[in-house]
C-alpha cells in the first residue's frame, strides 16, 4: 500500500509563482553592525566589526587574561558582587588601572607622599585561572623610573575562614637587589607549586604540552622601598588561554546532572566545589554530568581542579572517572553521538588534585561528560575547557523579519562572504504569515503565575508583566540547510515573516569564515496563499484508482488572481 502526501499543492504552487517573474523585485539586506547586533547569537563567540562584517573570534594560547577581567564578577560573602579588574590600592588610586588596560605607556604611580605601607595593589582576575606567567613591565625615563624592591603574591580565591572574604596568599616572586630591568617575569618553578597529572593524545613537546600552573585569582603586589619617580607600566597575567566553560549557558549551553549543581564547578569560583560521593553506599543515582559549551570548539586541553588545592587542606581528590565528548553529532535513534577520550584509573594517583587532558591535535567538541565509577568520592572545585584558533561551529539567529505587510513571494537567499579553504556558511529559513502575543505574569519576587492569580493579587505583590511575540500556527520548522548563496528558497511561500538562521563553520582551527552582508529577494505575490489535497491518500499496488487534486487558494484585497493552473 503506498500513501500520498501533500507535495501536489507544493509542486502546483512553485509553477505557478514562476508566472510571477515579471512583477518588480525587491530585496531585504542585512549588511550593518547595528543590524547584525539585533540577531541572538553568542556575545562571546561571534566579532560584530564596524564595516558590518561577522566572523567567529579566535581563542590564542597563551592568553593575557588580565586584561578582560573586568567583564567577571563573583559572590561576596559579605555581599554583593567582587568585580575583576584592579580592585584594591592602597596609594595611586587614580592611575592604578592602567595596570591592565594594554596600554605601556599609561602608568600606576603610588604616591611620593604616602608611606611605604601603602605603595601596594591587588588585581582580581574575576576567576580563578591556571596561570603559567606573570609579567612586569615598567617605564624607564625621565620621570618614571621601574619600582626598585618590590615582591609578588598569588591567592586562589578560597576563602579563610569560609565566612569571610579573606583569601590566603603565597609568595610567587620578589627582588634580591636594587631592580633596574624594565620587564620582570615570573613563570616555570615559581607557578608550579603542585604537580598536575596528564594523559595525552599524542606526543610532542613545547608550551602546548606544559602542565604546570600555579591556580590563581589574586595577584598582588607589595612595593618594600620607595623610590624616586617609581611606577609601574603594566601587569600581564598569562594562563592557557580562556576558560569557555565560563558563560556557558549565557551563549546557549547547558549543564545537565541528576542533583542541578555541577554548574557551581564552572562559575570560576573556587569556593563552589561540585562533589561526588559514594553513591554505590548512599543509594543515590547521578555520578555524571553532561557540559553543553553551547557552541563547537577546538579543544586542547581540559583541566579539573580538585577542592583540596594547593594550600594543603583536606579532602577528597580526583578520583576513577571517564572522560566522553560530542562534537554534537546525533545517533540514529536521535541521541548525541559521545565517544571515549580518557579513562582515568587512579593507580599511584589515587586522589591527584589536579587532573589535565591533553588534546593533540585538538578536537572538535561541544559536548563534554565525565562518568564516574560507582564507588568514586571526588570533590571538584572546578572544571575548565581550553580551546584554540577560530570557533569551529557558530550560529545567529535573526528575529522575526517582517519583509512586508502583505505576503510576499520568498524568491532566493544570498549571501556575501570569505571562505578560506575548509571553511563554510550555511543558513537556514523559518516563514509564517501570523505572530501572536503571549503575555507572562510575575510576582513582585520573580515567580511566574497565572493571569487570574496575578489579577487576585494586591498590587505590592505584582511584578512584571511581559509580552512574549511567538509564531503563529502556519509558521514551518526550520528548513534543510541552504548550501551556497543564491539557493532557492527552501521555505513555504508566500509569507509576511521569516526568521534566518547562518551557521559559520571551519575544518581547522587555523582558518574561519567571514560574512559581509546577507539578502532575501522577494516580490509581489499574486494570491495570499493555496493549499492543495490529494485523496484518496492510500493506493492498493497493481490496482488501478482514480485521485482528486483540490486546490484551496486564499485571497486578500489587491491580490491579482490567477487565471490558469498547471499541474
Amino acid at each position: 500500500m503506498n500513501t500520498t502526501g501533500g507535495l501536489g499543492a507544493a509542486a502546483l504552487l512553485l509553477v505557478a509563482l514562476s508566472g510571477v517573474a515579471s512583477q518588480a523585485q525587491s530585496t531585504y539586506r542585512v549588511s550593518t553592525r547595528s543590524q547584525w547586533l539585533t540577531w541572538t547569537f553568542p556575545r562571546d563567540l561571534l566579532e560584530i566589526r564596524n564595516d558590518g562584517s561577522v566572523t567567529p573570534v579566535a581563542f590564542d594560547q597563551p592568553a593575557n587574561v588580565a586584561l578582560n577581567a573586568p567583564l567577571f564578577t563573583h559572590p561576596l560573602r559579605e555581599g554583593g558582587e567582587g568585580q575583576g579588574g584592579v580592585w584594591k590600592v592602597g596609594s595611586g588610586r587614580s592611575t592604578a588601572r592602567n595596570l591592565i588596560d594594554g596600554d605601556p605607556t599609561t602608568l600606576w604611580r603610588p604616591s611620593q607622599a604616602d608611606p611605604v605601607d601603602e605603595w601596594w595593589v591587588e588585581i582580581n582576575l574575576g576567576r580563578i585561572m591556571p596561570v603559567t606567567a606573570i609579567r612586569l613591565i615598567f617605564p624607564d625615563q625621565e620621570g618614571a623610573r621601574p619600582l626598585r624592591e618590590f615582591r609578588v603574591f598569588g591567592a586562589d580565591g578560597k576563602r579563610e575562614p569560609p565566612n569571610k572574604d579573606i583569601y590566603r596568599f603565597h609568595l610567587i616572586g620578589g627582588t634580591t637587589r636594587w631592580n633596574e630591568e624594565t620587564l620582570v617575569e615570573y613563570e616555570g618553578s615559581n607557578l608550579s607549586r603542585v604537580a598536575a597529572f596528564q594523559l595525552t593524545e599524542g606526543t610532542g613537546s613545547g608550551e602546548e604540552f606544559r602542565t604546570d600552573f600555579d591556580p590563581i585569582q589574586f595577584i598582588r603586589i607589595l612595593v618594600d622601598a620607595k623610590s624616586e619617580d617609581a611606577a609601574l607600566a603594566e601587569v600581564e597575567v598569562f594562563a592557557f588561554g580562556q576558560n569557555v566553560v565560563l558563560g556557558t549557558v549565557a551563549r546557549g549551553g547547558e549543564v545537565i546532572d541528576e542533583r542541578g549543581r555541577a554548574g557551581e564547578m564552572g562559575d570560576g569560583d573556587i569556593n563552589t566545589p561540585w562533589g561526588v560521593h559514594n553513591f554505590q553506599s548512599v543509594g543515590i543515582g547521578g555520578t555524571d554530568f553532561v557540559w553543553d559549551l553551547g557552541a563547537l570548539f577546538w579543544i586542547n586541553r581540559i583541566i579539573l581542579i580538585s577542592d583540596r588545592t594547593s594550600t594543603e587542606r583536606s579532602g577528597a581528590g580526583i578520583n576513577d572517572h571517564r572522560m566522553i565528548g560530542s562534537d554534537g553529532s546525533l545517533t540514529p535513534s536521535g541521541a548525541f553521538d559521545f565517544e571515549l577520550l580518557f579513562d582515568f584509573q587512579g593507580t599511584d594517583w589515587v586522589h591527584p588534585d589536579f587532573l589535565t587532558y591533553l588534546f593533540s591535535p585538538p578536537r572538535p567538541m561541544r559536548l563534554l561528560s565525565a562518568v564516574w565509577a560507582t564507588t568514586a568520592t571526588a570533590v571538584i572545585s572546578e572544571f575548565m575547557v581550553y580551546p584554540t584558533g577560530y570557533v569551529a561551529q557558530v550560529e545567529m539567529t535573526s528575529d522575526f523579519i517582517r519583509i512586508d505587510n502583505r505576503a510576499r513571494i520568498l524568491q532566493a537567499l544570498h549571501w556575501e562572504a570569505d571562505t578560506p579553504p575548509g571553511t563554510r556558511v550555511q543558513a537556514q529559513t523559518r516563514s509564517g504569515t501570523e505572530l501572536l502575543e503571549r503575555l507572562i505574569y510575575y510576582r513582585s519576587n520573580g515567580a511566574e503565575v497565572t493571569k487570574d492569580a496575578f489579577d487576585k493579587l494586591p498590587d505590592v505583590a505584582k511584578g512584571e508583566v511581559v509580552t512574549l511575540i511567538e509564531p503563529g500556527p502556519d509558521w514551518s520548522g526550520w528548513s534543510p540547510v541552504y548550501r551556497f548563496s543564491g539557493q532557492e528558497f527552501l521555505s513555504p511561500s508566500p509569507r509576511r515573516f521569516v526568521r534566518i538562521r547562518i551557521i559559520l563553520s571551519s575544518d581547522r582551527p587555523g582558518a574561519a569564515p567571514t560574512v559581509h552582508s546577507l539578502f532575501l529577494d522577494h516580490t509581489r505575490a499574486f494570491i495570499t496563499g493555496i493549499t492543495g489535497v490529494v485523496e484518496p491518500k492510500e493506493a492498493v499496488l497493481g490496482v488501478p484508482q482514480r485521485f482528486t487534486y483540490c486546490i484551496t487558494p486564499t485571497f486578500s484585497t489587491g491580490d491579482l488572481g490567477f487565471d490558469r493552473i498547471r499541474i
